[in-house]
């Protein structure tokens, strides 16, 4: 073999072991962010559930989670509702189960007529009476429903008999005041979506991405921990693949080297200049491994396919 030819030989041994080593590295440093950023992502996927179940099912006013709109506000009412029926504190209940027809009907319905000629400010002074007036002219014959109706009469009892300490309602108004919130949403969801297509989901659905774009100071400090921790472990890998790169002759075999060392110095230099030209060759490669393992942009894409993908690897999660 000439020189070149034992330079060359011993360059492309050299780079395997490099690559080898610098991949191995790199992929261990890759495997721990993709865990440090998979428990971010599941710690915010499970907060972001926890924070629909809460508001959907009433559990939490949605305001204290930073929900736009008022599209859960009614259920909030009618949890609460049913917490005082269940205590049998029936002025109180059939205040709330009021209160949720109120609301759904004046802050959750009203702004979405607004593209069919409603100009009604919800909680403006009769902003009831100026919602029947253009019901009545779209000619929606709502109050022709009983649903309707009985809302109305309990919305009436509500200012004339219960509010102020008035009187005490019974059970029976409270049951009443129950029957009619529930009615209501099934009345407004029928005839407002037949003849608008406004439907309570697709407010409420329109509410949480508009949460889904804020970003809350425990969430970017979340975020901050992630990063911290990605870093140290790159710190870590930086450091393993200094001490690779700094060894003299890295994964020599021991007839290569040998045959190097026989080398007089005159054919030394031109094996070293074949060896320089393969290890400047895999210079690149060396950059494409660990340039993979520090981007973590694609691990967190990585990490975003897995979640939506699911255990079963169908597009469900559990």
């Amino acid at each position: 073999m000439t020189p070149r030819e034992i330079g060359r030989l011993a360059g492309r041994c050299a780079a395997a072991s490099l690559l080898e080593g610098t991949w191995a590295i790199a992929e261990a440093a890759r495997a721990k962010i993709h865990t440090i950023v998979k428990d971010f992502a599941d710690g915010h996927v499970r907060a972001w559930q926890q924070l629909v179940e809460e508001v959907a099912t009433g559990q939490t006013e949605q305001r204290r989670r930073y929900v736009p709109g008022a599209a859960f506000r009614p259920e909030f009412h009618r949890r609460q509702a049913d917490e005082l029926f269940e205590s049998e504190r029936w002025t109180e209940s059939f205040w709330r189960y009021v209160v949720a027809g109120e609301v759904l009907l004046g802050e959750v319905y009203v702004p979405e007529l607004k593209v069919a000629g409603l100009d009604v400010k919800p909680g403006a002074e009769k902003w009831f009476s100026a919602f029947l007036r253009w019901a009545r002219e779209q000619q929606l014959q709502l109050e022709l429903r009983p649903e309707f109706e009985e809302f109305q009469r309990v919305y009436g009892l509500r200012s004339k008999k219960f509010m102020h300490g008035k009187a005490e309602a019974s059970m029976t108004d409270a049951v009443d005041a129950r029957a009619a919130f529930q009615g209501l949403r099934a009345l407004l969801q029928e005839v407002l979506g037949r003849s608008y297509g406004i439907s309570l989901e697709a407010v409420q659905k329109r509410a949480l991405v508009a949460r889904s774009m804020l970003i809350e100071p425990s969430e970017v400090e979340a975020f901050e921990r992630m990063n911290s921790e990605a870093q140290e472990v790159l710190v870590a890998a930086r450091t393993q693949l200094r001490a690779l790169l700094e060894q003299p002759a890295p994964g020599l075999p021991v007839e290569v080297a040998t045959e190097l060392e026989r080398l007089t110095d005159r054919d030394r230099a031109v094996a070293d200049e074949s060896f320089a030209s393969v290890m400047k060759e895999t210079g690149d490669s060396l950059r494409d491994i660990w340039t993979r393992a520090q981007d973590l942009n694609t691990v967190l894409e990585e990490v975003i396919v897995e979640i939506a993908s699911g255990p079963t690897g169908d597009g469900e999660t559990e």
